[in-house]
């Protein structure tokens, strides 16, 4: 987990870290809210903080990592592109081993993905861990992939200076000569040029 891929890089050390663990507030800076907004394309992010609790696991070769995020956003409206206010609450847990720790023939066998079970525990070397990088991968998660403003719609698309409108079928469009949707049915011309087929 280098700390070059990403914007908000908090590096903890965790040599002295007990069974009880230690409990962490990090907040991002105003620097670091702008960095991390251009990177997921928002327009603002006005606070982006985690109280994050770090413990031994598995003994000395193991790290268990539970967090919370919580971040106020503003993202662009997929319909008008408006300014969309946002919260985000998002609680993760991690767990990481020595790569010793690792069953290298469990490795290679096929492997069972069961969706419900907990996230495998990933490889961690070294002494620190980047608390930053963490909270940064799970604020994503929490993005709304497409913000709505309250009452935003899509208008109506206008081809040749006419308007779209499904509710009012084309002129010499019987029902018979309309599709389920109510457009006009592409065959339905074939039925005057070849009568009794």
């Amino acid at each position: 987990m280098s700390a070059d891929n990403y914007e908000f890089t908090r590096i903890v050390p965790t040599q002295k870290l007990g069974d009880s663990g230690q409990t962490i507030k990090v907040t991002a800076s105003t620097d670091e809210c702008k960095k991390i907004a251009q990177q997921f394309d928002l327009l603002n992010i006005n606070r982006l903080e985690a109280v994050v609790t770090l413990r031994r696991w598995r003994g000395p070769k193991g790290l268990a990592i539970d967090g919370t995020i919580s971040a106020d956003i503003v993202q662009a409206c997929v319909v008008s592109l408006e300014p969309v206010p946002a919260r985000i609450e998002e609680s993760f847990s991690r767990r990481f081993l020595r790569p010793e720790m690792f069953d290298r023939k469990a490795e290679q066998d096929e492997v069972l993905v069961d969706p419900d079970a907990e996230d495998p525990p990933e490889p961690w070397e070294g002494d620190t861990i980047n608390l930053g990088a963490l909270i940064q991968e799970h604020f994503a998660l929490g993005i709304d992939p497409y913000p709505r403003l309250a009452g935003a719609e899509l208008k109506l698309i206008e081809t040749d200076g006419q308007k779209a409108d499904k509710s009012t079928p084309s002129a010499g469009s019987e029902p018979g000569n309309l599709t389920a949707s109510g457009r006009p049915n592409p065959f339905a011309i074939l039925k005057d040029r070849f009568p009794g087929k």
